[in-house]
């Protein structure tokens, strides 16, 4: 994603004015949780990419090590995100 204009005035995000009341929640359950995410950015054409990550020129990656170790979750659960609008 781009960087905002010089002369753009960003907003200011707050819980008050930004969130739905209720509409947060957490869920304890394993089955949901990842410990490395990859998200495909920068389609090579304008097109939508679909989701092959041929189609992409960078992928961003996060990983929590500290899960997938053997003390804890001693696994990766990875979830993969393709970003056709993100250039």
């Amino acid at each position: 994603m781009s960087s905002p204009l010089p002369s753009l005035e960003l907003a200011d995000l707050t819980e008050t004015d930004s969130l739905l009341e209720g509409t947060m929640f957490y869920r304890d359950d394993l089955e949901l949780q990842a410990t490395r995410v990859k998200v495909y950015v920068k389609p090579i054409s304008d097109e939508d990419a679909g989701e092959s990550p041929k189609d992409y020129l960078a992928c961003d990656v996060e990983v929590e090590e500290d899960i997938e170790n053997e003390n804890y979750l001693g696994d990766k659960k990875e979830k993969t995100f393709f970003g056709n609008w993100i250039y």
